[in-house]
């Protein structure tokens, strides 16, 4: 059964130690419909306390947060992520208890915060991270649950190195292989022989999925494949190849999975559906062989 989440998270309580005028603009700056993100930067570059609060959001607990960041900033307004909230109930569905998740491309912590709650800090969560702001906030944010392991590497198709390369918008940052980059670089099937076999898998990894499908050929082939939360941007893609998606999709072959695409309202959807009203996202979930049930409240019908 899936749990419900509503379609906006409860504006997260702050701490009673913040400064009362900072307190003062960050209570204003979730008022104003417009105008309100530029706020809160600004307010965060006045009062250093704002460049690492921690502050108790009802979805998955107290996370320390830089409010000079945006994805920072838009938890504090809203107590969650509103366009992820398809992504976060599928999530609820199929983390539980005593499992093993991969959150690749962690950025600050959200969905490991959020899974450790959903395995209760009885499962073993991996968040892999390579840029260095994301990872500062990631650190903290794992602190207090010890079932979350951080590695701070990028992930890739072969062990190497790469340069992380932060944008001005930390959720759209991008690493680049090099043999002279400054950051390791770790394959799925490495992760699955340190922590174990996943049985999910979320990535967000800004185009570089392909690259992290084609390391997990071992994970995949597995007799109990991973569910997988993945997403394709062609512009992201670009960066690696300009692949499509069925050249992603066909990586994922060896675990025989069915491919669906999500929608706002958390609703699966055949990967090749039209998408003329915008109802669709760029994510998609590869659910493995036999285990359709798992998620049928979501689907449209079961599908090869």
């Amino acid at each position: 059964m899936k749990r419900a989440f509503a379609l906006k998270g409860q504006p997260p309580r702050l701490p009673k130690t913040l400064p009362l005028p900072a307190r003062f603009a960050c209570a204003f700056a979730r008022a104003p419909r417009r105008g309100w993100g530029r706020l809160v930067p600004l307010a965060a570059r006045c009062w250093p306390r704002l460049q690492d609060v921690t502050i108790d959001i009802d979805m998955c607990g107290p996370m320390c947060l830089d409010l000079r960041e945006s994805v920072c900033s838009v938890l504090l307004k809203y107590g969650c992520y509103p366009h992820q909230v398809g992504e976060d109930r599928i999530v609820s569905a199929l983390v539980k208890p005593d499992t093993i998740v991969f959150d690749i491309g962690a950025n600050i912590g959200w969905y490991s915060c959020l899974m450790h709650r959903l395995t209760q800090g009885r499962g073993v969560i991996v968040a892999v991270e390579p840029m260095p702001r994301a990872l500062r906030l990631l650190r903290k944010n794992v602190d207090s649950r010890p079932s979350i392991e951080v590695v701070p590497c990028a992930i890739g198709a072969a062990s190497g190195y790469a340069h992380p390369c932060e944008a001005k918008l930390l959720d759209f940052s991008q690493v680049q292989y090099s043999s002279a980059g400054e950051v390791e670089v770790v394959t799925i099937d490495d992760l699955a022989a340190r922590f174990g076999h996943p049985d999910f898998i979320k990535i967000d990894v800004e185009g570089a999925e392909l690259m992290a499908f084609r390391g997990a050929v071992q994970t995949l082939s597995n007799t109990r494949p991973p569910f997988i939360l993945f997403e394709y941007v062609p512009t992201n893609a670009a960066a690696f190849g300009a692949y499509t998606l069925m050249q992603l999709v066909e990586t994922l072959r060896p675990g025989n999975y069915s491919i669906f695409r999500l929608s706002h309202d958390a609703q699966l959807h055949l990967i090749d559906a039209p998408n003329e009203d915008g109802h669709l996202t760029n994510d998609y979930l590869a659910v493995p062989p036999g285990r359709f049930c798992e998620v049928r409240a979501f689907g449209p019908g079961e599908t090869s």
